[in-house]
């Protein structure tokens, strides 16, 4: 994976080649002090340059090789330049060296693009590849761990901000830190995220080393006054840049606007540069700095606004009327996929005039197509290897479940789609098509419910022709082709030549709700002084949409008159089909609503999508014959898919009366006997919003319940857990993580220039997240509101596991477990 992450050194230079910064650029990195290739700079640290003199790299990327005697460790292999591998050989050889230990500070292609260069030389490295978040053949780094060859003890730190696995390291005999490019030996370090970076240093200051050895130019003899200068030139930008949007404010609020207006990129970096600025200057640091020094403000809470940072290209857009989880949506979808609008430029003319692009534009649209380019390389080899394993012996596999590699590579290059969309779009036309996005929904809907999947599947490899599909769905001809066409361009099929429709694997995932009809009605129902603020679960857009004062899964469980289902009442007209025909009476004269069925299968199928990684990205293995409590586990569904990939764990699932029943008496009876005959699964009626009745489990394990709930029920449905949790019990929480363009500590962030929580990747999380507002008024929460939430019922969290899905597993205990604070 981290091949698709290299490349963005090199492309921003082709991007400075094209925007004339070479002569500024030269001039400066002339000023450079000439560093010898190999120099002995202190009685245990041997420095190596990698050969790769650039704009960005200074000298080029310094290799360190530690220790005094004949085993030593190296810290980063450079950016894999063949004449950096030969002085590595030459010198390890003439000096009788062997390495124990290869650690890498972190993942940028210029740090780590040397590794394949040293295990040509030296295969028995392949097992001593350290990193804080290994790829493929590497070994973890945790914080705090030490290694020691002859001469050298060296301490790792974590210290992200420059990445988010950015490691330093200590070595402590010469009080000395290895800095990576947290901090450099000249200049300033481009950053990730500014206010994760500026907490390390502060950490870094706070350990007391007096030496810096940087990955990037000369040794720095005062490490602390190093630290100090980049802490308080940042502080100084952040002041300026605060003090001018509060300038801004008061201007428009003198002038009688709201005080919510735009703030051009040019007056920020005034603001925090000055006036007398060369204008090369000016451009290199317009938007890096603009974006580096808004999002510290946007996670430090000292400005209000609701845009992703980078709008500050054309101004910002204010949304702070509206819930949060829509601002989420609207960054996602809006600001990192369209070009940006300024406001004020609408007011005055009505108009969306297309914004000149900037210098900084090129660099991330060149930076963009690196990412795809290389991480197209990642799939395809993964593509490969599943296609040899299919053809090899039969292995424990599991053909829904993506490499983490292939998972990686697919999320990375879906982000650098929205991101090339965002860069070229015209902004006109891009928000009419976000606009009319609805019409798509719809015509899936259509497909779906008209079952043309199966249609489809009953053809031949030449497709089937519209003619035939038209009969059979009862849908005149060119209004079918119109509907498809939206699938077409929705990149869910390809038609293979006029009014011919081929079989597509997209097609078979189709589903359908009358959560469309909810979304209708969502705009009356926020601004609706009575159910706007309400998070009663009876008080939502779908009660609105179908016309009852029910629940939905009290709605939704009803048996009716046949007729009642074509008449609400409301503004839900029901199923389509039930146009051409209605289902018989049963006995009692009613009948069940068939969307009963629509939602078990949706249940089902979207446990396919994203349930399959809970089973193997989490450590089950080592729990032996544990005992897993499935709270709110409806049939038993999860620990079904367990209980034939763990054969020793145990389970009891909770859920209310009819629901373990069917799992008891028709699921499990059916997929899995043995199990039941062993009494390795239970079933309990319970409800959990009552303390749970099995006490002092190994683990808890809450699927899809939480995002049914606003905070209050969250609260007490934990807080049931929690009374019967003993020292060594765990909960587990499977649930969407939400994360935003503007990235969060606690998640890992997309590689620089996509948005740091993948972006279009994440798209379906926050339509979902919208969804469960509409009909429950459900909520996806931040890794922030799920610490609230378990801090209110007297938990904490542990840890985020990263699944390969859009779901995630977090994983909370009581406080004291383990000295746990």
């Amino acid at each position: 994976m981290a091949n698709a992450k290299r490349g963005g050194y090199r492309q921003i230079n082709q991007a400075l080649n094209i925007c004339a910064w070479e002569g500024y650029l030269d001039e400066q990195q002339a000023r450079l002090p000439t560093l010898e290739d190999v120099e002995q700079i202190s009685p245990r640290v041997l420095r190596v340059l990698g050969q790769n003199e650039g704009k960005f790299t200074l000298q080029g990327t310094n290799t360190y090789i530690v220790g005094t005697g004949r085993q030593r460790l190296i810290i980063d292999t450079g950016q894999g330049i063949p004449e950096w591998a030969s002085l590595i050989s030459s010198t390890l050889a003439d000096s009788s060296i062997e390495l124990s230990y290869v650690l890498l500070t972190h993942w940028h292609g210029d740090h780590t693009g040397g590794v394949p260069d040293l295990l040509r030389l030296y295969p028995y490295l392949s097992d001593s590849i350290y990193k804080h978040t290994p790829g493929k053949g590497q070994k973890l780094i945790s914080d705090g761990q030490v290694f020691r060859v002859e001469g050298a003890t060296v301490r790792a730190v974590h210290s992200p901000g420059h990445s988010h696995d950015h490691m330093c390291f200590i070595l402590e005999e010469e009080n000395a830190m290895f800095t990576g490019d947290n901090v450099l030996g000249h200049g300033s370090s481009a950053v990730e995220v500014l206010s994760t970076w500026m907490s390390s240093l502060r950490m870094m200051q706070s350990l007391g080393c007096a030496v810096g050895y940087p990955a990037h130019g000369a040794v720095i003899h005062d490490l602390p006054a190093k630290i100090d200068v980049e802490l308080t030139q940042k502080a100084r930008r952040e002041y300026r840049v605060v003090e001018t949007l509060k300038r801004m404010k008061r201007e428009d609020q003198h002038n009688g606007a709201p005080g919510k207006g735009s703030v051009t990129v040019q007056q920020l970096v005034t603001a925090m540069h000055g006036n007398d600025l060369d204008e090369q200057v000016r451009v290199m640091a317009l938007e890096p700095f603009v974006d580096e020094v808004l999002r510290k403000l946007a996670h430090d809470e000292r400005v209000a606004f609701e845009c992703h940072p980078e709008s500050a290209r054309g101004g910002m857009l204010v949304l702070q009327s509206m819930p949060s989880r829509l601002n989420n949506y609207l960054d996602t979808l809006y600001w990192n996929k369209c070009p940006l609008i300024n406001p004020r430029k609408l007011k005055r003319g009505n108009k969306m005039e297309r914004q000149p692009k900037s210098v900084c534009d090129a660099g991330q649209l060149l930076q963009t197509a690196s990412i795809i380019s290389s991480t197209a390389q990642t799939i395809i080899a993964e593509w490969s290897a599943e296609a040899k394993a299919s053809k090899g012996p039969r292995k424990q596999n599991v053909p829904t479940l993506p490499s983490r590699e292939l998972f990686d590579a697919q999320r990375t290059i879906l982000a650098a789609v929205g991101k090339l969309t965002e860069l070229v779009s015209d902004p006109s036309a891009r928000i009419l098509e976000v606009a009319t996005q609805f019409q798509e929904s719809r015509s899936l809907y259509i497909a779906a419910e008209r079952r043309i999947p199966d249609l489809l599947a009953a053809g031949d490899e030449d497709g089937v022709h519209v003619d035939v599909i038209s009969q059979k769905a009862r849908i005149e001809p060119r209004k079918l082709g119109a509907t498809d066409a939206r699938s077409f361009s929705s990149h869910f099929e390809i038609p293979v030549f006029d009014w011919y429709f081929p079989a597509n694997r997209s097609e078979y995932v189709r589903e359908q709700c009358e959560g469309f009809t909810a979304s209708d009605r969502l705009p009356h129902t926020l601004l609706d002084p009575d159910t706007g603020p309400s998070y009663d679960v009876a008080k939502t857009a779908w009660q609105n949409a179908v016309c009852t004062k029910k629940t939905r899964w009290e709605w939704i469980e009803e048996r009716v008159a046949p007729e009642k289902l074509l008449e609400s009442g409301g503004h839900y007209p029901g199923i389509p089909s039930l146009v051409l025909g209605l289902p018989p009476r049963e006995d009692d004269g009613l009948v069940a609503r068939p969307e009963l069925e629509i939602m078990g299968l949706s249940m089902v199928g979207g446990g396919r999508v994203f349930g399959t990684a809970h089973v193997y990205d989490f450590p089950w293995a080592s729990l032996g014959d544990a005992l897993v409590v499935d709270v709110g586990g409806g049939v038993g569904g999860f620990p079904l898919q367990l209980s034939k990939v763990y054969p020793k764990l145990r389970f009891i699932v909770q859920d209310r009366g009819p629901v373990v029943k069917q799992g008891l008496e028709k699921v499990w009876p059916r997929e899995n006997l043995e199990a039941l005959h062993n009494r390795r699964v239970q079933f309990v009626e319970h409800s959990f919003f009552d303390t749970n009745p099995t006490e002092g489990a190994d683990i808890y394990f809450l699927r899809y319940v939480l995002h049914d709930w606003s905070d209050d029920y969250c609260v007490r449905i934990l807080s049931a857990i929690r009374s019967s949790m003993a020292a060594h019990s765990r909960l587990l929480i499977c649930d969407q993580v939400m994360n935003t363009t503007v990235g969060d500590p606690d998640l890992e962030s997309a590689p620089s220039p996509l948005p740091a929580n993948y972006g279009y990747h994440t798209r379906f999380s926050h339509s979902r997240d919208i969804t469960m507002m509409s009909c429950i008024n459900g909520i996806e929460r931040t890794p922030a509101e799920f610490k609230a939430l378990l801090q209110a019922a007297g938990l904490k969290l542990k840890k985020i596991w990263d699944c390969r899905s859009q779901v995630s597993l977090i994983e909370a205990v009581l406080p004291e477990v383990n000295g746990f604070k």
